[in-house]
């Protein structure tokens, strides 16, 4: 085992706050902040054909990053009533890599693995910034005994996201050092401003006969404006490259209502839902889609013995990112190229699962997935350049899930899950078919060990086997950590030391084939890593403290930022 890459990550909470004047006020904040470094390592090569010669492209890359990530958040919560209240949820996630510097290097040769006949020294310096504001209120209502509720929820959440990166160097070296080229410097500067709104109900509606009712309707409003600003240096100035310069105005606006109903029969439980949405979404003035769907899901849970059998079925929707869907190329170097796909499809996933206990520690469920539309990342080829950009692909999976859970003593915990399934994926890259089936497996156990002077030790171990996924193979790979944690001041304060990644197991090795073109990747992330955490708990802990408000918005703020 090679020595640990040690880095010290410190974590600061500053706990609830809760004050109260005749009980009806209930104040909370928080603040937390991380800062970090992480060191990737990426090993790549590209073997396609062109100009009926062949060629290879490889080298090593490595990128650093240093992370400095803020949340703040004051929640103001009034209870008008024992039956009323209501909630203003204010909260900031800043997110800022002030300091990244990414260099690479590109052999050529002739053939694969062959002797390099020249080489691409490059580098540039990357800052990107991250502020995502919520404003959010949320109303609760109790309308009866029987526990029928309204709940009323409107969020309002604009992002800024800026990138910028700047080449500091690319140049073309003969095997012997001699300088053959200086290639262009090229600098991408792009900023963007989205802006989601969230109006959102949701009521539960239990009744005197056993039925019970949630039903409500959603409407969600996104805007992004994003722009993708190209330049290249020409005698020490920075010139706009107006072929690789774009603006989009993203927007899309999904009306949303579902119906759900449940209820017992002796010793069975039925529910059945259906969630029905129109979509109007677009960029201005390149193109529009509008389109409607209805999601059904069903769920019967049969009660046998002292045991519960469950079956499932679903069908969801899951869209892809604001920038994914916006027609842009970003230049990377001169060799590869980045771009968008206003082509891009939703993802629709059919989901079936049949679980229960075969014995009190232990849990089987066994399901089956469809999918119609992923988004995958794939490279094609056009000529010498190498181009990524996202596309759909059609995919299945079976799958067997077995987990364990026990408590050895009252001072030992251990869990445990194996995990074997059987996927499939297909689809079109260029005018060449990409598919990829097999099998594959990954397992795990964590053990929880409670020691005196309240100190506790966590370990993880898991492995994830060799398996494909949307014409990618990837090889296996595994994560492990141990962690020492010491409770004092009462409970109040935590310090957490923890050492990830034990058995320097995060090395990421894929590779993929279609038509002319060849890919190998090692990615490895330097997180054998030792933290430091603290975390310290304010206010008065004789009052309840105040629970978080769904802002309703979790879903499109991923894809916009």
């Amino acid at each position: 085992m090679g020595l640990i890459l040690v880095a010290i990550m410190v974590e600061v909470m500053w706990g609830l706050i809760s004050l109260t004047a005749k009980k009806k006020w209930t104040v909370d904040g928080r603040y937390n902040f991380n800062r970090s470094d992480m060191m990737t390592t990426i090993e790549g090569t590209r073997y396609f054909s062109y100009r009926e010669n062949s060629l290879a492209i490889g080298g090593p890359n490595s990128e650093f990053y240093d992370y400095r990530n803020h949340s703040a958040k004051v929640g103001v919560n009034y209870t008008i009533n024992p039956t009323h209240q209501i909630t203003f949820t204010g909260n900031l996630i800043r997110r800022i890599a002030p300091h990244s510097v990414m260099k690479g290097t590109n052999d050529f040769s002739a053939v694969m693995w062959g002797t390099r006949d020249s080489t691409l020294l490059r580098a540039h310096n990357r800052f990107v910034s991250s502020n995502v504001w919520n404003y959010s209120l949320n109303y609760i209502g109790k309308l009866d005994t029987l526990g029928k509720q309204v709940e009323f929820v409107a969020t309002y959440t604009p992002i800024n996201n800026r990138s910028e990166t700047q080449m500091l160097y690319q140049e073309m070296y003969l095997p012997d050092g001699t300088l053959l080229n200086e290639l262009p410097l090229i600098k991408n500067d792009n900023p963007g401003k989205a802006h989601v709104t969230i109006l959102q109900s949701d009521f539960i509606l239990p009744f005197a006969n056993g039925f019970h009712v949630n039903t409500g309707f959603k409407l969600s409003l996104s805007r992004n404006n994003s722009e993708t600003n190209q330049y290249q240096l020409v005698d020490g100035s920075w010139i706009l490259l107006s072929d690789l310069t774009f603006f989009n105005r993203f927007y899309e606006d999904i009306i949303g209502s579902y119906a759900e109903v449940q209820r017992y029969f002796g010793q069975t439980f039925i529910k059945i839902g259906v969630r029905a949405e129109n979509t109007d979404m677009g960029v201005r003035e390149v193109y529009n889609r509008n389109f409607f769907n209805l999601f059904p899901n069903a769920m019967v849970q049969q009660e046998i013995g002292n045991r519960k059998v469950t079956l499932n079925y679903r069908k969801f929707i899951s869209r892809p990112g604001f920038r994914q869907m916006m027609p842009f190329r970003t230049y990377l170097n001169e060799f590869e190229l980045s771009e968008g796909n206003m082509h891009l499809q939703p993802r629709y996933s059919h989901q079936f699962t049949v679980n229960g206990e075969l014995t009190t520690d232990l849990f089987l469920e066994i399901g089956y997935i469809q999918e119609k539309d992923l988004v995958m990342q794939l490279p094609r080829q056009e000529g010498e350049v190498t181009i990524y950009a996202p596309m759909n692909m059609d995919g299945s999976e079976w799958s067997a899930n077995l987990s364990y859970s026990r408590q050895l003593a009252v001072w030992w915990d251990i869990n445990g899950y194996a995990r074997s399934f059987r996927y499939t994926y297909e689809g079109r890259l260029n005018a060449d078919n990409v598919s990829e089936s097999g099998y594959s497996y990954n397992f795990g156990i964590s053990t929880t060990f409670r020691l005196p002077a309240k100190f506790t030790i966590d370990a993880i171990y898991n492995h994830y086997g060799r398996a494909g996924y949307g014409g990618w193979r990837d090889f296996s790979s595994n994560f492990s950590r141990l962690a020492v944690r010491k409770s004092f001041l009462k409970s109040r304060a935590q310090m957490v030391l923890a050492v990830n990644d034990l058995l320097k197991g995060q090395r990421y090795r894929s590779e993929m084939s279609a038509g002319n073109l060849y890919v190998y990747n090692v990615n490895y992330q330097d997180s054998r890593r030792v933290s430091l955490g603290f975390t310290f708990n304010f206010g008065k802990t004789t009052v309840k403290a105040a629970t978080d408000k769904k802002l309703g918005n979790e879903e499109v703020v991923n894809r916009a930022n």
